[in-house]
């Protein structure tokens, strides 16, 4: 699955909040799904949509499909140094519209043949790993997120920092390939300094199994990185793997980069495309986020 990126741009203002999206995989979305967060506290309301595009074929896995997700992302800020945010996902799987515009991307820079790329066919539903069979659309609510955030009074040099902590909300039924059904936790440490912000994040996760092919794992970590100029923002995320196997498409890290564009104050439109080993996060990804 090698590609090179190809993006859509987008997003922040002055100085810039992250995206509030997770990585849109089955494994990424079944355990605690990751959104990043910056050094700030204030009420707000935002509304994340996303249309991603995934396709993996190895052994004991297929992955064919298009995920089309609203993220609803509620912050009340408990005082001027603490908040608490819920975030709250609504999905449809459906074969959508972008795989031949991806197939003739593939094919006219030479890194894919087309063809090869969906031999299920443009635009179906095939989902196929342990005991999830899929082949037609579907709709499910994702796992939900309840965090809190706390400033930190140390500020050396206009850095400003925060931790917080956060429990995963089973709501995904496991049926749908993207839930668990148990509880995941997580801590993290927020750093900013001018147009650069980071996240490092811990998590424990419930225990699962796809059959007998691969064993989540306990700990599991992910490192953020943002970087924002203008009304533009690029985005770095790593995720270590959540399980353990014999098989790398199972058992491996995931990266990918995001570009982002802000239109105006409100609205923000973005991209993102996975990098090397490719497993483990979707192919493609474009979106808009409305804030309020």
């Amino acid at each position: 699955m090698h590609k090179i990126l190809f993006l859509i741009l987008c997003s922040l203002s002055l100085f810039a909040a992250p995206l509030q999206f997770a990585i849109q995989h089955p494994w990424r979305m079944a355990f605690y799904p990751l959104t990043p967060t910056d050094t700030t506290v204030k009420k707000s309301t935002t509304f994340t949509f996303t249309e991603t595009n995934d396709y993996e074929n190895e052994e004991h896995l297929i992955l064919d499909y298009e995920l089309s997700t609203l993220t609803l992302t509620q912050t009340y800020n408990l005082d001027t140094t603490k908040a608490v945010t819920l975030h709250l996902p609504l999905c449809q799987i459906w074969g959508g519209f972008m795989d031949k515009p991806l197939d003739w991307f593939h094919d006219v820079t030479g890194l894919l043949n087309g063809e090869e790329h969906n031999i299920k066919g443009d635009n179906r539903v095939f989902i196929d790993f342990g005991n999830i069979h899929q082949n037609s659309p579907y709709a499910f609510i994702g796992n939900a997120t309840f965090e809190f955030k706390q400033l930190l009074p140390w500020h050396p040099k206009s850095t400003n920092f925060a931790y917080r902590v956060g429990i995963k909300i089973p709501t995904a039924p496991k049926s749908s390939g993207f839930g668990t059904k148990k509880v995941d936790y997580l801590v993290g440490f927020i750093g900013s300094y001018k147009k650069w912000l980071y996240n490092i994040d811990l998590l424990y996760l419930g225990k699962n199994r796809i059959t007998n092919l691969a064993k989540s794992k306990r700990w599991a970590y992910s490192l953020y990185l943002f970087y924002s100029y203008k009304k533009w923002e690029i985005s770095w995320r790593y995720i270590s793997s959540f399980y353990t196997s014999d098989h790398d498409w199972f058992d491996s890290p995931s990266q990918i980069v995001n570009v982002t564009y802000q239109l105006n104050d409100r609205w923000s439109i973005f991209a993102s495309e996975n990098l090397t080993p490719f497993y483990g996060s979707p192919d493609f990804t474009i979106g808009a986020q409305l804030k309020f």
